[in-house]
């Protein structure tokens, strides 16, 4: 539950500023959780964005469960994150 509201958060963070305004404190602040909690949870601001776009292609059901073992899979989502990160 901790990450879905992390991700909502991010997600959110997100659309008001884009990938490069993101910073992890913000996204902890809007998710409610402190920024240790987060760390714990997510190492670091491409940890988050991959964790982000593998929630949410899975919840389109895009794929199912991200997995590594689908290598066009695993390029489209990095694709995607990459694309975020160029905003």
């Amino acid at each position: 539950m901790t990450r879905q509201v992390i991700y909502e958060a991010a997600r959110n963070e997100f659309a008001a500023g884009g990938y490069a305004a993101i910073s992890i404190e913000a996204v902890a602040r809007r998710a409610g959780v402190s920024t240790k909690t987060l760390y714990r949870l997510i190492p670091n601001k491409v940890a988050l964005s991959k964790s982000m776009v593998s929630d949410r292609l899975c919840h389109y059901a895009v794929y199912p469960i991200a997995s590594e073992s689908n290598p066009a899979l695993v390029a489209f989502r990095d694709w995607l994150v990459e694309v975020a990160g160029r905003t």
